[in-house]
C-alpha cells in the first residue's frame, strides 16, 4: 500500500502480480469498487499476489501520445477472471495517467470514446469527465484513474480524446493514443 498525490488529493494505491504483469489500482471515489475486486480476483485465481519492491514488474504495455503538452498514458489488462468466452464477454480494465506538461491548468471537461471489436462493430462513448469528476490539472501535475470495457470478441482497440480548458477559456482537445485490447495477453 502506497499513496499517490493524482491531483485530486490524496489516495491510496495497491498493487498485485503474478508471473506476468503487475497492477497498479489507484482507488478513485465513485467507481472502482467493482474493478478492483474483478482484479483482484482474476490475480487471485491466477496465483496473484500483492507485490513486494522485489518482484515488482510491469509488463502491460503502455500506450502513450502528447497533444499540446498532456501526455495520456493508457495501459490496458484483460480481466479473464470477470469475462465469460461462452457468453462472448470479454472484460478490459484500463489505467489511464493524464499528465499536464504545459505551463498553465488545465480541465478535463469531457471524455469521447470509440471502442472498437474485431467484427468491427464501434461503440462510442461520450460523457462529462470522467468516472464522475472535472478534475484540474496544475502544471507539473497529473490524474489517474481506471475503468473497463466489455467487448463480444477476443480483440479490439480504443483510442478517443478529452476536451480540455485552459485557465483562459481556451479549449482544446487532447487525444487518447489508440491501444490495443487482446484476451489473455496478461
Amino acid at each position: 500500500m502506497g499513496a499517490v498525490d493524482s491531483g485530486s488529493g490524496l489516495e491510496t494505491t495497491s498493487e498485485w502480480c503474478n508471473n506476468r504483469a503487475t497492477f497498479k489500482f489507484t482507488r478513485v471515489p465513485f467507481f472502482d469498487s467493482k474493478l478492483r475486486a474483478a482484479i483482484e480476483f482474476s490475480f487471485a485465481l491466477k496465483g496473484g499476489r500483492r507485490c513486494s519492491d522485489k518482484s515488482r514488474r510491469n509488463l502491460m504495455i503502455p500506450y502513450s501520445s502528447i497533444t499540446e503538452n498532456i501526455r495520456v498514458t493508457v495501459r490496458p489488462i484483460y480481466l479473464d477472471g470477470q469475462s465469460d468466452i461462452i457468453n462472448k464477454r470479454f472484460v478490459f480494465g484500463y489505467f489511464v495517467r493524464i499528465e499536464n506538461r504545459s505551463g498553465s491548468d488545465v480541465q478535463l471537461l469531457r471524455r469521447h470514446w470509440y471502442i472498437h471489436d474485431a467484427n468491427g462493430k464501434i461503440q462510442e462513448v461520450v460523457g462529462d469527465g470522467v468516472i464522475g469528476q472535472q478534475p484540474i490539472i496544475s502544471p507539473g501535475q497529473s490524474h489517474e484513474y481506471n475503468s473497463f470495457c466489455v467487448l463480444e470478441t477476443f480483440s479490439g482497440f480504443m483510442e478517443g480524446y478529452y476536451l480540455m480548458e485552459r485557465e483562459r477559456g481556451e479549449r482544446f482537445h487532447v487525444n487518447i493514443p489508440k491501444f490495443d485490447l487482446q484476451a489473455a495477453a496478461n
